[in-house]
């Protein structure tokens, strides 16, 4: 048995209603809604939708809060990774490697 739905995929069932533009978006949509995305937390493939807006990691079992159709991580989990990776006298300065007051070249 072939598939039904071979060029309109997950928008099958809208059939011919709503127009071409409008159903290329909403599969657009879903299908973000639906894929499996990398965890920040733990680098693994396993984080997915379980509300709107809400996204929960299977692996580490920890809920992010991102877009509703997408996930995209905030910012924020990333700086706390970055400052703790600079060194030291760079974190003093502000990351600029530079000490205050210092004569410059």
């Amino acid at each position: 048995m072939s598939k039904r739905t071979k060029k309109v995929g997950i928008t099958g069932w809208m059939g011919p209603r709503y127009g071409i533009r409008i159903r290329r978006r909403t599969q657009e949509v879903e299908r973000g809604r639906i894929a499996t995305y990398s965890c920040p937390k733990c680098s693994t493939v396993s984080v997915r939708r379980i509300g709107s807006g809400l996204w929960r990691c299977s692996r580490c079992e920890r809920t992010f809060a991102s877009d509703a159709y997408a996930f995209r991580p905030a910012p924020s989990i990333f700086r706390v990774e970055e400052e703790s990776a600079l060194p030291s006298s760079a974190s003093a300065t502000g990351g600029k490697g530079k000490v205050k007051g210092a004569a410059s070249p």
